[in-house]
């Protein structure tokens, strides 16, 4: 083709239109958007805006080449108007170049320019979206019978696409289709050397409308009669990666183009011409590659041989009997043994049960068999939800969870389930005021171990039945732990806490339809919080003083009894007797003084000695003082007799009987020259025994 200023006009018209494709897309998208409150709406609108700068830099850059061969043409004009030798042409020919240089400075610094802003662009909105959106990708799935959706789901699809799934599958099918007409038709411009340029934006453009068919693909998935929401959730992802990606793309394009050579009258190739969209717009370039690949393995031209042309005449045949083949193999369903599986053919689940064995089905995409374990017993935790530690011992006191337990109320040591809890109390006065109740936290780790009794109500009443059945089980779980107090958790209700839970779970199980049977319930620990675990262990620290108190009491109480009265049971009778004497006078109680002294000395404890020793005594004195007073007739006859001498007998035997308590010191020493001193107000300094402060 000739290079005039018509092959660039169409080139400019070309790529008005593609901008003004892409700023429609780009206005539609925002305008739903905003209209759906929709995120995935939103990324791809940002995605269609960044190829608007490319097209108006193509625009730019075809105009200035059309301006350029104008004055081409004007230039050979005064050429053959003036000659060649003209010293007003040869002068003022580089003076009258003035497109051709400002077209240099387009190609060497405004494309690169343009391509650096897309990519800086793609990039950065591609991290940031995915960034921002990527917890929208734990968004629940939506099932049939669902009428409520997750409110991440929502903000995907926009709350208000549920019910307009139809218009929006129309709406973005069509938008779809027209982009890739365009597309396809200013690619087949670019197959045109002086059009070239045009790929990068017919690639662009490619990469939108691949957007909007999986928006189409999205909203036409939840017309279903099962709807299916996972390739929106996906796209949530998807579409800012691939942003980023070819953004990354342009920027590589752009440091490679810095070192590649370049031939003198070659056009450009800009970085935005991206290798990835080019493969959407010219698939049989995709072909065209892999014979070349495969001609440069063999080392000659093998797609050229009557083998390889016989090969590609007969691929779609192998390939309609693979397909065939494959398709068979897809009707038979192999269940192994302790599972069932289900049909689903379009959506709708058949309600036939597959028992172990071989079955056959419809194939391949007109129904999917689903196996499902049903005779191995599965269990769930509830309760705390918590991560045991390997090897770690449950201690109320140490961390043996990776994560922090949930803290589930018991009922409170005043009050039980069932008794008035009071709101207020006096204060005396007439008035009252509010009481705040007590609150009492346990942590409890319970085991359900459950096997699935009915596949078809497992599966059909839930979207999720193991959540489900954890979530009866914890409901389950916090009404049992109201109806007892923290004190009966810790001590004798844990045994009967496995089998009251199992009746419980499994009654509400099958008021949920669940399908599931509730095999074993056993609690693998149950301890308050670990923060407060030290003041329960004071308390029961406590307890144990307490009682360890009470034996020792008790085991003294035992032994004193038993001392005094030989045995307990005696004792007690002796207290008893002597308890009724106390209110009794005259005979009687001298008749139950008697009765009890009987049975003191008949028990032989401790009491019977200190009696049998009174006794003693009170003989001893008796005795002694019957002698004294039988003695004395006899003193005072010798004392009439003769006083003198009774006198001095009396005398010498005081003196002997004081003598033998005296100190004597025989001092061997003259008595002129020894003198004695006494330093009497320190006793410790006196001669031994000699007591300073006595006075005689």
């Amino acid at each position: 083709m000739s290079q005039d200023q018509h092959t660039f006009q169409r080139a400019v018209s070309a790529s008005l239109l593609g901008l003004a494709i892409q700023l429609a897309v780009s206005g539609m998208l925002l305008l739903l958007g905003l209209r759906l409150d929709s995120a995935l709406v939103t990324i791809a609108m940002f995605h269609a805006i960044g190829g608007t700068l490319l097209w108006v830099a193509l625009a730019v850059v075809y105009q200035q080449h059309k301006l350029e061969r104008i004055e081409a043409l004007e230039a050979d004009e005064l050429a053959k108007r003036h000659g060649t030798d003209s010293s007003i042409f040869s002068t003022s020919a580089e003076d009258l170049s003035v497109a051709r240089r400002r077209l240099g400075r387009l190609q060497k610094w405004a494309l690169p320019v343009v391509s650096f802003v897309t990519a800086g662009f793609l990039v950065g909105i591609g991290i940031w979206q995915f960034v921002a959106r990527f917890d929208l990708l734990s968004a629940k799935p939506m099932m049939s019978d669902q009428l409520d959706h997750d409110p991440k789901l929502d903000s995907i699809a926009g709350a208000d696409a549920f019910g307009n799934e139809g218009v929006l599958l129309a709406l973005f099918g069509g938008v779809a289709f027209v982009m890739f007409i365009v597309s396809r038709y200013v690619a087949g411009m670019a197959k045109v050397k002086e059009w070239q340029m045009l790929r990068g934006g017919a690639g662009y453009l490619m990469g939108v409308c691949l957007v909007c068919a999986m928006l189409a693909l999205g909203y036409g998935l939840l017309l279903l009669p099962s709807p299916v929401s996972i390739v929106l959730t996906y796209m949530v992802a998807i579409v800012p990666a691939f942003m980023a990606l070819i953004g990354l793309e342009m920027l590589l394009n752009l440091v490679l183009d810095v070192y590649r050579p370049r031939k003198v009258g070659e056009l450009p190739r800009p970085a935005f011409d991206s290798r990835l969209l080019s493969f959407l717009t010219s698939p049989e370039s995709i072909a065209r590659s892999i014979n070349d690949a495969i001609n440069y393995q063999f080392g000659f031209e093998i797609t050229h041989s009557w083998f390889w042309q016989l090969f590609t005449r007969a691929l779609p045949a192998l390939v309609l009997f693979s397909g065939a083949v494959l398709m068979s193999m897809s009707s038979l369903v192999f269940v192994d043994d302790g599972d069932q599986a289900v049909i689903t053919s379009f959506g709708q689940l058949d309600q036939r049960v597959l028992e172990p064995g071989v079955h056959v089905k419809a194939p391949w995409p007109f129904a999917s068999a689903q196996s499902y374990t049903v005779g191995r017993v599965q269990s769930v935790s509830i309760g705390s939800d918590i991560v045991m530690i390997p090897g770690e011992a449950i201690l109320w006191d140490n961390k043996h969870s990776e994560t922090e337990p949930i803290h589930l109320i018991v009922a409170p040591l005043e009050t039980t389930v069932g008794e008035q809890d009071p709101a207020d109390e006096s204060d005396g006065n007439g008035t009252t005021r509010a009481v705040t109740p007590s609150v009492a936290l346990i942590d409890i780790e319970v085991n359900l171990h459950y096997q699935v009794s009915d596949l078809i109500q497992y599966l059909t009443h839930n979207d999720d039945p193991v959540r489900r059945l954890e979530a009866l089980g914890n409901a389950e779980l916090s009404r049992y732990l109201l109806s007892q107090t923290i004190d009966e958790w810790l001590s004798t209700s844990r045994r009967e806490t496995g089998q009251e839970l199992l009746r419980r779970i499994q009654d509400a199980c099958e008021k949920e339809k669940l399908g599931v049977e509730v095999i074993h319930v056993s609690a693998a620990s149950i301890h308050p919080p670990r923060d407060v675990a030290s003041a329960f262990h004071e308390v029961i620290k406590a307890e144990h003083q307490r009682q360890i108190l009470v034996d020792e009491a008790r085991a003294t109480e035992i032994a004193t009894l038993v001392g005094a009265a030989g045995s307990v049971e005696e004792a007690e009778a002796i207290y008893t007797m002597i308890e009724s004497a106390r209110s009794l006078s005259g005979e009687r109680a001298a008749a139950m003084a008697v009765q009890i002294e009987r049975s003191l000395t008949r028990a032989g404890g401790e009491a019977a000695v200190v009696l049998a020793e009174a006794h003693g005594d009170r003989w001893q004195h008796e005795n002694t003082e019957l002698a004294a007073a039988m003695r004395f007739p006899q003193e005072l006859a010798a004392y009439r007799a003769e006083p003198g001498v009774y006198r001095l007998r009396e005398f010498l035997k005081v003196l002997l009987e004081e003598s033998r308590k005296a100190k004597v010191y025989l001092i061997l020493a003259d008595p002129e020259r020894f003198t004695v001193r006494f330093k009497l107000d320190e006793p410790a300094s006196a001669l031994p025994g000699l007591d300073p402060t006595a006075t005689n």
